[in-house]
């Protein structure tokens, strides 16, 4: 696709090899997905680049980097959500997610895009599985940043929050006002299935008290 589109097409892997405990099938699709969309996005004679690298003692990331058009936030926003046309992103983030992991994306409009996947070295074990909510995507990046350590990490926005068929152990939400009435079904489906809902506040605060929380649990 990259050929016929002229699009380059490179990889730049870590300058030490990485051994991580994963499913094989699902990241391939991952990949897979990210890089068709970053082809996709990228006239001729632009690039997508493919890297990965040690983001921790414990965590690899991979990206997805193209010389597309770029990304309104709004619209980003929904796509990381998979609230966008196709399946592509949402199946991307499931992946993450189900490696305990987690997915998001950074673009500017004319500067081109990135799609970013951090995942721990091994599978998770016998973790918490904490769902995060919120539309600000910055906060939940660093709220589930603070709690990976310890807990599974699922996040939502507010208006597609939903326990669904997941076990689900414990739901932070970012307190904000006016959001009360999106949040009632999910209110009641946790009450139901006796799930903890903690309302954090949106200020920087609200990582270190998820620090708090991801010790707790550890």
């Amino acid at each position: 696709m990259a050929r016929a589109k002229g699009v380059a097409l490179a990889s730049a892997p870590p300058p030490r090899a990485v051994e991580i405990r994963a499913d094989e099938e699902m990241l391939a699709r991952l990949l897979d997905n990210l890089v068709a969309n970053a082809v996709r996005a990228t006239p001729a004679g632009g690039a997508v680049e493919v890297s990965a690298w040690r983001a921790s003692p414990r965590h690899v990331r991979l990206c997805v980097r193209d010389t597309g058009p770029g990304i309104g936030s709004t619209e980003l926003a929904k796509l990381v959500a998979g609230l966008g046309v196709g399946r592509g992103l949402r199946i991307c983030r499931d992946i993450a997610e189900k490696h305990g992991g987690d997915f998001w994306a950074e673009s500017t409009p004319g500067q081109g895009s990135r799609f970013l996947v951090e995942l721990p070295l091994s599978f998770p074990q016998s973790r918490p599985r904490v769902l995060v909510v919120s539309n600000d995507e910055k906060w939940v990046r660093e709220v589930a940043r603070s709690l990976r350590e310890a807990c599974d990490v699922r996040s939502a926005t507010v208006a597609a929050a939903k326990l669904g068929g997941r076990r689900t152990d414990l739901v932070l939400v970012e307190s904000r006002k006016g959001q009360s009435r999106s949040l009632a079904a999910l209110r009641s489906a946790a009450k139901g299935a006796q799930v903890p809902v903690i309302e954090l506040p949106s200020e920087l605060a609200a990582a270190r008290l998820a620090r708090t929380l991801a010790h707790l649990t550890a």
